[in-house]
């Protein structure tokens, strides 16, 4: 009798990295965004928040942040055996009021883009990946995986980075806490240099 062989290949991936515990001086990178909030000419406001325009040097108080996320990034490209020299190409700080949301896009023109979280009030929205392969039905399993997920949920904590291929659309869920607070996060793109 003749045995079938089944050769299972897997072209396509698309990984979420979640770093808990990072390590980052928080009252520090704090007290950097409270003295950012006084000059009013580095904000723009961002569907009911606000955010910093896009900046392509990172500011002094954030070089040990951007240290501990350029280690995590570049380990990460490596394992996709990624050889081109790679960057931080820039980064901008999100200030979220309650009863706000971000509506689903992308980051073009990058390789990995991410989010260090800064301050996360009870009843933040979570992050929502989207499935970037546009199907239009998903598979019935008995448990989430690769062929099953329609959305995947991060929900985001308090010294957390969160990276992903810049390619996959994703959106942040309403934010319900208190008036008085915010949510407060660093994003970032990596590109070819």
């Amino acid at each position: 009798m003749n045995s079938v062989t089944i050769k299972e290949t897997q072209p396509f991936q698309n990984s979420i990295y979640e770093i808990e515990h990072v390590g980052a001086d928080l009252d520090k990178i704090r007290n950097y965004i409270t003295q950012l909030e006084t000059d009013q000419s580095k904000w723009y406001s961002r569907m009911g928040g606000t955010a910093t325009h896009v900046s392509k040097v990172v500011d002094s108080e954030l070089i040990p942040l951007f240290d501990k996320i350029d280690s995590l990034a570049f380990s990460i490209i490596r394992s996709w055996g990624v050889l081109a020299d790679l960057k931080l190409n820039h980064y901008w700080v999100n200030l979220d009021k309650t009863n706000t949301y971000g509506c689903s896009h992308a980051h073009y023109n990058c390789i990995l883009s991410g989010s260090f979280y800064l301050t996360i009030p009870e009843g933040s929205g979570n992050i929502i990946f989207e499935r970037p392969d546009q199907s239009e039905f998903q598979y019935k399993a008995d448990e989430y995986n690769v062929y099953s997920y329609k959305t995947y949920a991060v929900e985001p904590k308090e010294d957390m980075i969160v990276m992903f291929p810049s390619f996959i659309k994703h959106r942040i869920d309403m934010h319900n806490f208190k008036p008085e607070e915010k949510r407060i996060c660093i994003s970032f793109d990596y590109g070819y240099k």
